[in-house]
């Protein structure tokens, strides 16, 4: 009778633990003197190193419309050594741009960003430029000199949600509420000038041989004389906000991630769209990897690997209970890598052949 007693009690303890027990914590934690990575600790599969906040952190807020409400930029450098990202910390609305030692894990440097908070990031293709944006205001970095060499207002002061530079350095592009601008690197001029959109902009991708420029507003994708700012191409989004563009790197192919369709085409023929529907609401940014065989694809809850001619799913995956949006998505210049950063400002870093092992259909 007692045996059985304690039998009950063992499997009543047991049951309570396996309900109640705490979800797995997929994090690696900082070294605050030197900056260093200390192990991780159960990273999800594929995943090499964790650079943001605790997994833990659940803010899961977001717009009216879908989607992240708080912008979690990141960029690699032209060399692939460093990951430019964000500060995510709870409460502090984003205020630094973080520069990592991929290889060793290890914060490098930080700095202030002045004016409200981060929302844009982007290196300069010769390296030697790191640019952001947040409210009506533009950054241009040094990195030899380690010096701020040029700020720039944009005029029409709103969040600066999306940048990037011409592939020769010398042009730089950027959105600014119902508008986006051109910019040249070494006066901090701006040429051409272009009237308002239908929409708020959300995302800006020059054209590798920097003569196109794509833009997603919230209501049509626009193709761009980057020239002229003439209007070449205009695709409405009847189906929700367009939220993310990008040139593949022989830019042959333009890919445009609408909130519920990705839209796919070859570069001037614009009457020839590939179409590709999601049953709810749910992609959010869009990268082609460095060799232009595919683009990855943040969803609502997963990442998507998809073959660039057709956009055939390769591999989809969900890392873990409680992400909600991938909102940033980078390549590394190698093509083995890829960073994203989620909506709670977790920053992971995932080894794509691993992803393939685990992953792929």
């Amino acid at each position: 009778m007692i045996r059985n007693f304690r039998t009950v009690l063992w499997f009543s303890a047991l049951i309570i633990g396996m309900v109640f027990a705490p979800s797995p914590v997929f994090e690696c934690e900082a070294d605050d003197a030197t900056g260093a990575v200390k192990a991780e600790r159960q990273l999800p599969p594929g995943a090499i190193l964790n650079l943001g906040a605790p997994l833990t952190d659940n803010r899961n807020s977001k717009d009216d419309v879908g989607g992240p409400s708080i912008d979690y930029p990141l960029a690699f450098s032209p060399d692939g050594a460093i990951l430019a990202t964000g500060d995510y910390p709870a409460r502090s609305w984003n205020r630094s741009v973080i520069l990592w030692d991929v290889k060793a894990g290890k914060e490098l440097r930080r700095l202030r960003v002045e004016r409200d908070e981060l929302k844009s990031l982007a290196f300069s293709p010769n390296g030697e430029t790191l640019a952001w944006g947040s409210y009506g205001n533009i950054r241009l970095w040094d990195v030899k000199t380690s010096q701020i060499r040029l700020q720039l207002d944009a005029p029409d002061k709103t969040n600066i949600r999306s940048m990037c530079f011409s592939a020769d350095s010398r042009r730089l592009v950027t959105t600014g509420g119902m508008r986006i601008h051109f910019w040249d690197v070494a006066t901090g001029t701006e040429a051409p000038r272009m009237g308002p959109l239908d929409a708020r902009a959300r995302s800006v991708a020059f054209s590798p041989d920097g003569t196109l420029v794509a833009v997603a507003s919230d209501r049509s994708i626009y193709v761009i004389d980057s020239a002229t700012a003439d209007v070449l191409n205009r695709e409405p989004d009847n189906s929700g906000r367009s939220v993310s563009v990008a040139f593949s790197p022989d830019g042959k192919r333009l890919i445009a991630a609408g909130s519920s369709r990705l839209i796919l085409w070859k570069v001037g023929m614009w009457d020839e769209m590939h179409i590709i529907k999601s049953a709810s609401p749910s992609f959010f940014h869009v990268a082609f990897s460095p060799a232009g065989d595919l683009f990855a694809v943040g969803k609502s809850g997963s990442l998507e690997l998809r073959g660039a001619e057709l956009g055939t799913q390769i591999l989809e995956f969900k890392p873990f209970r409680g992400i909600t949006d991938f909102s940033s998505i980078a390549f590394s210049p190698d093509g083995k890598t890829i960073a994203t950063s989620d909506d709670r400002g977790a920053v992971l870093v995932w080894d794509i052949a691993q992803l393939r092992t685990h992953y792929q259909k």
